[in-house]
C-alpha cells in the first residue's frame, strides 16, 4: 500500500462520542495522513486505537485541544483497506513514542524495527527479545514469516485469531440476514460478523432454516452456506487447519493434534498453529507439554501476543496448583 494512496469508502450510522450524528450513506476518504468523514478530519498520528467488529469501525483519537474523541460507523466495503491505511500513520506515532521511551531508559541502541508487509504498520522490538523467523503485527493481528519459506508468501495475510472461537484460523466477514413476511407485515434483520468458517457453519444452517418460511431470505442464506463449505482451506500451507479446529471444538483432541502436526511438519515456522496445539493440549489437561509448545511458538514468533498471554495465564495457574 502506498502511503499517499487515496482510499474511498462508504460509511453510515456515524456516532461521535456515542451520539448519532449521521445515519445516511456517505463517502469517506483517506489520503496520506488524514481520515476525512464529511467535515470531520482525523489525523492518523492522533489516533489512539482502531478496532473492528464485523463491519463496524471504531476509532479513538485526541482533538486539537487534547480532548479524547471516539467515533464508530458501519463500513460495508473497503473496511480492511481503510484500516490498513490508518495503521500506517498510527503505528509510526506509536513507534516514535516507544523509541523515545527506550532512549530515555538507555535502551535506544538495543531497538530494531520491522514493517508489516500486509498493513505497512511499523513495530519496534527491543534486542531483549531474541530474533525469530516470524513477527507478529499487533495492528492487523497477522503473523508474517521474515525468512524465505516455500508456499508461504502472502498466504499468511488472511490468518489470525478468530474473534469468536479464539483459535488461529482464517476469519472472514459473513452476512447474516433474516427476512420474515407474515400477512402484510415484513421484518428484516441484517448484520455482518467476523469469524472463521467453522464458527459460521451453525450460523449459516440456522439462517437457512430460519429463512425457509419467508423464502425471500433464502438467496442470502444459501450464498453464505455455500461460502462456508466452498471456501474451506483445502490447499496451501494451512491445509487441514479448518478440520483440526473443528475436531478440537468437538473434543476430538487427538485427531485435531494429528491435523496440526501435519501442518507444522511441512512448515516448521507456524506460531499460530502451535498456539492451537497448546490449546488442544490444555483441553486434555497436559499443562507441561502445553507450556513447552507455547515456548516453541514464541521461539518461532518472539512477540506473538496471544501465545504470550496464554503462557502467562498457564504459568500463573501452575504456580497455584
Amino acid at each position: 500500500m502506498q502511503t499517499n494512496q487515496l482510499v474511498k469508502f462508504a460509511y453510515r450510522d456515524l456516532h461521535l462520542n456515542q451520539v448519532l450524528v449521521h445515519q445516511e450513506l456517505e463517502i469517506g476518504t483517506h489520503q496520506g495522513t488524514h481520515l476525512s468523514l464529511g467535515s470531520l478530519e482525523i489525523p492518523d498520528r492522533e489516533i489512539r486505537f482502531v478496532r473492528t467488529s464485523g463491519n463496524e469501525l471504531h476509532l479513538g483519537w485526541q482533538d486539537s485541544q487534547g480532548q479524547p474523541q471516539v467515533a464508530s460507523m458501519i463500513v460495508d466495503r473497503e473496511l480492511r483497506t481503510i484500516v490498513d491505511a490508518i495503521h500506517y500513520g498510527y503505528s509510526r506515532r506509536v513507534f516514535e513514542q516507544q523509541l523515545a521511551e527506550a532512549a530515555e531508559r538507555g535502551l535506544g541502541h538495543q531497538c530494531r524495527d520491522s514493517v508489516c508487509p500486509f498493513c505497512q504498520a511499523k513495530t519496534l522490538t527491543l534486542d531483549s527479545y531474541p530474533w525469530s523467523p516470524q513477527v507478529y503485527c499487533r495492528f492487523c493481528d497477522s503473523i508474517h514469516t521474515t525468512v524465505a519459506v516455500d508456499g508461504i508468501g502472502q498466504t499468511e495475510k488472511d490468518y489470525r485469531i478468530c474473534p469468536k472461537c479464539h483459535m488461529y484460523s482464517r476469519p472472514r466477514r459473513f452476512t447474516i440476514g433474516y427476512f420474515w413476511f407474515v400477512w402484510f407485515h415484513a421484518q428484516v434483520n441484517h448484520r455482518v460478523i467476523l469469524c472463521c468458517n467453522d464458527c459460521m457453519r451453525p450460523e449459516a444452517w440456522k439462517m437457512t432454516m430460519g429463512n425457509l418460511p419467508g423464502v425471500l431470505g433464502m438467496p442470502l442464506a444459501l450464498t453464505q452456506l455455500s461460502r462456508v463449505y466452498r471456501d474451506a482451506i483445502k490447499k496451501g500451507p494451512f491445509q487441514g487447519l479448518d478440520k483440526g479446529n473443528r475436531l478440537l471444538k468437538r473434543g476430538e483432541v487427538e485427531k485435531a493434534l494429528e491435523h496440526y502436526s501435519i501442518i507444522v511438519e511441512k512448515h516448521p515456522f507456524s506460531a499460530g498453529v502451535l498456539y492451537n496445539v497448546a490449546r488442544g493440549l490444555l483441553a486434555r489437561g497436559d499443562q507441561i507439554h502445553a507450556e513447552e509448545t507455547l515456548v516453541l511458538a514464541l521461539q518461532n514468533c518472539v512477540n506473538y501476543q496471544p501465545a504470550e498471554r496464554l503462557l502467562a495465564e498457564l504459568r500463573a495457574e501452575m504456580e497455584v496448583t
